[in-house]
């Protein structure tokens, strides 16, 4: 399913990228955070892809996705 992903967001499907994310609901992987947060800011859903990231941060802090919050605020 990761390499689905990987190839969707690299083709730029965000639609399609979105709905394996839905797919794949919360397994708990902060990496599956982080591409969520990706697809929905490059949907425009910047309220959604903000809210994913802060509970991406409580789950486990990271100076690089802290960074990642900047362009989002």
């Amino acid at each position: 399913m990761r390499k689905v992903l990987t190839r969707l967001v690299h083709l730029h499907a965000w639609e399609d990228a979105l709905a394996v994310l839905t797919l794949v609901g919360d397994d708990g992987y902060v990496s599956t955070q982080d591409r969520r947060v990706e697809v929905l800011s490059a949907l425009g859903r910047h309220a959604e892809a903000l809210a994913e990231h802060q509970r991406r941060l409580e789950a486990k802090e990271s100076v690089t996705a802290r960074a990642a919050l900047v362009p989002l605020l």
